[in-house]
């Protein structure tokens, strides 16, 4: 394949810079035996823009430091920007037919479209098509060639025929010129941005003033840019461009390249019932939107896409979904305008577009729906209170009754009384849909049908006497009745954001503030090498919604991880990159002792950590106890014959060790690192020591213990910079298996075993439960290891599933070794059971888990005790 670059001149003189470049290339073409560079495309309607191809390192670096250059890039490709699919109906919102039935239909006026391909289909007639992708690659597939059949459908909505086959398109008699810019080999291929810029200078030769962009990307190139700006300023060229499918993520400031450019048209989606679509980007540079969710359009034949037949006209349509559709509404629109006004500029026909629209959301410009929707000049909106925020209805007090018809959009003002933490629901026997939106009217959350029963549910921080807007409406246009908004306050929401050092969340640790790696502002917090973060959060009794939760971003090295332990109990652990992952724990009640811990040379990075629940609070803690091994007071449980450690610089990894039966026993390390080992007894006085007895600069220490009796084990470098991994091995003196038997009783959170869990169990009243009341489950393991030479293993496990309200389904009690169902019991029990399971030798891994389909149940553990001899 031919590396391709793009080369911006900062002057429009192409003769004069096609020389120059030229001059650079001819230097390096002579020192080369293979593949020499050469011009590959010069763009004469584009003259500051030139494509090269094969290009070294050298040559590279003599464009980048020639002052008459501003920009030399590696080509990038952009993705066609389709909407998952779930029809002219969209023809009615925009009141298309209100230009039809005046004659207006786009007769005579050329637009252009840059994409996949442009099939033969009975309801569709080009005027001219190209590929500008081989143009520049090389290659002899044919324009009409659309596998991924993105560029047809774009065809279809631009201007299908109305010739009694099909659907019609906005502007059927517009003379379409299609553009492939893609490389055909699949149904998911990107649009490079090389054959953009030729695509443009074939357009721009053609004398095609209205370019339709369906792509984009979060990278932007000044090439592109360059090209786009110039066929814009020297030849009329309009550009509409869809903004991008990505507002199911956060933030308002979400619009891709090029629509992001303040010369383009950007373009969002709208839904049947004028709402924006869930998926459409938003961002201050969206100008209008357009229909664009379940058009029907013009598909590309199987055979087609197959490669097999590119002459055979295609009967086949289908639903296109996304700004992609919504953008060629907009492109068909200028048709129709162009044909209305044949000698408007390209500025006075971008503003008969943006200011013949529906106002939709907020009045004016929003990042949501820009200026409005699209229309004909003759198209009488209707309005009705909540319509958009200046005739919203006001939430008074913590509920709300109103009614939508035809799924259209209700807006509600709100101005909470207390700031915190709010749940926003509503009930209805409609299927509704829920957005929050800021007095700016960015969009804070929304959603589907997080309560169930097809009713949504938001959670949100809410600033008390600031205005926000409740926007309620039908998941379809089929949805007409009443519901209620209901809002209910939750209590405090307490933020680190990290943006200054007056930390509200008073963290205890040696990390740092880290500039411009942030989930959201400029600033996050980072470690300092091995160490760890750590504060408390004290909840309430009575409490049961308490929660904390945080973005991170990971750069690690191999053997690097993350944990968050809460309690001493391990509930979340990580070793591999990751670009910012959102995590929330539940919080139980009384105080939660938290420690982010980092072991290794990379970098984990966190941000915007919240502790929310009514009535919490924070405050600091030193980290004893925060993570098994670090102290006495938290050692790591020696179960079996062996365990592993993880030692910091500087720190020490402790054990417990309580013998069953009497007798010498001996401990050793077997590690790459040096190590010292102490023996401590149970007040944590040092019995005795040992540097490397074992050999290897492994230490080994045999002495005389008492059954019952409580030791702890201290390991340590030979000097405060080692740090590493090794195995702690234990044997008694007669080589046998020593007997074990360790119980845990949940009467507080020093575990006997390792525990990680899954869901939010909690401790107290001596039982391990967790609460299941919605679809799912919960869950909870630890692992022993079990010596070869045991001959009777066992764990019992002492637990209940007790039913809560009423009749829950698809209740299940099971446990599992080394994921291996050993026990199910199916729908709840009203009393404690015991359980015992057999287990094999060496490491088992034993989980705990509690299921439902629906109802409400409570899961809980009073003992587990795990036996071996």
């Amino acid at each position: 394949m031919r590396k391709i670059h793009l080369i911006t001149f900062k002057e429009r003189d192409h003769l004069k810079n096609k020389a120059k470049l030229e001059k650079h290339i001819a230097k390096h073409a002579v020192k080369r035996n293979l593949k020499k560079p050469k011009l590959n495309s010069e763009l004469k309607r584009l003259p500051r823009v030139f494509i090269i191809e094969d290009a070294d390192d050298e040559l590279l670096e003599d464009l980048e430091n020639d002052g008459d250059i501003v920009a030399v890039e590696e080509n990038i490709y952009d993705k066609p920007l389709m909407a998952q699919s779930p029809s002219e109906w969209s023809h009615t919102l925009s009141d298309i037919l209100g230009f039809h039935s005046r004659g207006y239909t786009g007769a005579g006026v050329k637009v252009g479209f840059i994409d996949t391909g442009a099939a033969n289909h009975e309801d569709l007639v080009y005027a001219g098509r190209y590929n500008a992708y081989t143009a520049v690659h090389g290659g002899t597939t044919p324009a009409e060639a659309s596998k991924n059949p993105h560029g047809t459908m774009v065809a279809g909505i631009i201007g299908a025929r109305n010739n009694e086959k099909g659907y019609v398109g906005v502007a059927p008699e517009c003379l379409l010129y299609a553009v492939k810019a893609d490389d055909n080999s699949s149904t998911t291929t990107d649009i490079s941005v090389d054959a953009q810029i030729k695509g443009i200078e074939w357009l721009v030769d053609q004398g095609v003033k209205i370019i339709n962009c369906s792509f984009g990307n979060t990278f932007d190139s000044l090439a592109r840019k360059t090209a786009m700006r110039d066929a814009y300023e020297n030849d009329g060229v309009l550009f509409i461009c869809g903004a991008g499918n990505d507002g199911r993520s956060t933030g308002n400031n979400q619009v891709s390249y090029p629509a992001a450019y303040d010369f383009v048209i950007a373009v969002g989606c709208v839904k049947k019932n004028r709402v924006s679509a869930d998926y459409t980007s938003r961002g201050p540079e969206i100008d209008v939107c357009a229909p664009g969710d379940g058009v029907m359009t013009t598909v590309p034949s199987s055979a087609n896409q197959s490669g097999t037949d590119y002459t055979t006209p295609s009967t086949v349509y289908g639903s296109f979904n996304g700004t992609s559709c919504a953008t060629p509404h907009v492109a068909g629109l200028a048709a129709l305008y162009k044909q209305m006004y044949p000698k408007y500029t390209v500025d006075q026909l971008r503003n008969l577009i943006e200011t013949n629209v529906e106002e939709l959301g907020k009045d004016g410009h929003d990042v949501v729906y820009g200026k409005g929707m699209v229309k004909s000049p003759w198209f009488t909106p209707t309005n009705y209170i909540g319509k958009t925020t200046s005739t919203s209805a006001t939430l008074n007090g913590s509920s709300y009754s109103g009614s939508i018809t035809n799924g259209a959009i209700q807006h509600v003002k709100f101005i909470p009384a207390s700031s915190g933490l709010y749940d926003i629901t509503t009930s209805s026997s409609l299927d509704l849909y829920l957005q929050v939106f800021d007095t700016n009217y960015n969009l804070m959350g929304q959603d589907d049908d997080g309560a169930g029963s097809s009713q949504p549910k938001l959670s949100l921080n809410l600033t008390a006497g600031q205005t926000y807007y409740i926007a309620i409406s039908g998941f379809s246009n089929t949805q007409t009745g009443s519901f209620t908004l209901n809002t209910v306050y939750q209590g405090n929401y307490i933020v680190e954001d990290f943006e200054d050092s007056s930390f509200t969340i008073p963290f205890n640790s040696g990390w740092k503030i880290a500039p411009l790696v942030a989930y959201k502002g400029n600033y996050g917090y980072t470690n300092v090498g091995t160490s760890q973060a750590t504060f408390k959060v004290t909840v309430p009794t009575g409490v049961t919604n308490a929660k904390l939760s945080f973005w991170y971003l990971q750069v690690m090295n191999p053997g690097d991880s993350f944990k968050v332990v809460i309690n001493g109990v391990e509930k979340y652990s990580a070793t591999a990159n990751a670009d910012w992952v959102y995590k929330e724990f539940m919080l139980g009640e009384g105080t939660n002792n938290v420690a982010f811990s980092y072991t290794g040379t990379g970098h984990i990075y966190v941000d915007e950590v919240t502790v929310s629940g009514k009535g919490v609070t924070v405050g600091a803690w030193t980290g004893g106890g925060g993570i098994p091994g670090e102290s006495l007071t938290n050692p790591v449980i020696l179960s079996g014959s062996s365990s592993q450690g993880n030692l910091m610089a500087g720190s020490a990894d402790y054990f417990k060790y309580v013998p069953t039966t009497s007798g010498t026993f001996t401990f050793d390390t077997d590690s790459s690192i040096d190590l010292v080992m102490d023996l401590l007894n149970s007040s944590g006085e040092v019995i005795t020591n040992n540097d490397d007895s074992d050999g290897n600069s492994q230490p080994r220490i045999s002495y005389f213990l008492s059954a019952g009796t409580t030791y702890f084990l201290r390991v340590y470098g030979y000097n405060s910079s080692i740090t590493g991994t090794f195995i702690l091995n234990v044997t008694n003196s007669g080589g046998g298996v020593t007997p074990v038997s360790i119980t845990e009783d949940f009467t507080d959170t020093n575990f006997n075993f390792t525990i990680v869990e899954v869901g939010g169990w909690t401790v107290g009243s001596g039982k391990y439960s967790a609460e299941l009341n919605t679809t799912g489950s919960k869950e909870f393991y630890f692992t022993v290891n079990v010596p070869a030479s045991a001959t009777t293993r066992t764990v019992t496990v002492n637990w209940k599933l007790a039913n809560v309200m009423g009749t829950p389904t698809g209740a299940k009690f099971e446990i599992l070794v080394n994921d291996v169902v050993k026990h199910t019991t199916n729908g709840t029990t009203s009393s404690y059971t015991n359980t015992v399971i057999a287990l094999g030798t060496g490491s088992q891994t034993i989980k705990i888990r509690a299921s439902l389909s629906s109802g409400h149940v409570l899961p809980a553990v009073e003992t587990i005790t795990v036996n071996w001899s």
